[in-house]
């Protein structure tokens, strides 16, 4: 689920700048900003259902569970920058770079 977040948001392959870069053209751009704000939303629900699906797989959820939801947000990462463009692709999500 962390990995399909970081996809919607275009995490792994856009350089921070461009990042910044982005988030001020939508600010002037009513329709850009209302298409970052559903990838936002839709990006933050993939994270929480993701977190929520990891809480039963813990035995000890409040002493290691930050540590395994780490291990599981990086792992995200590498799988969205091995394939998070040809994910982006087969929806049909236009990536910026």
């Amino acid at each position: 689920m962390h990995t399909l977040a970081f996809v919607v948001w275009n995490v792994g392959t856009r350089p921070p700048l461009a990042l910044i870069a982005d988030l001020r053209l939508a600010s002037r751009d009513g329709r850009m900003l209302a298409t970052v704000a559903v990838a936002g939303i839709v990006g933050l629900i993939f994270v929480v259902a993701g977190s929520v699906l990891v809480a039963p797989l813990v035995p000890n959820v409040p002493a290691i569970y930050a540590t395994v939801e780490t291990f599981f947000v990086m792992v995200a990462l590498g799988i969205e920058m091995l394939v998070g463009e040809t994910i982006r692709a087969a929806v049909g999500i236009r990536a910026t770079r």
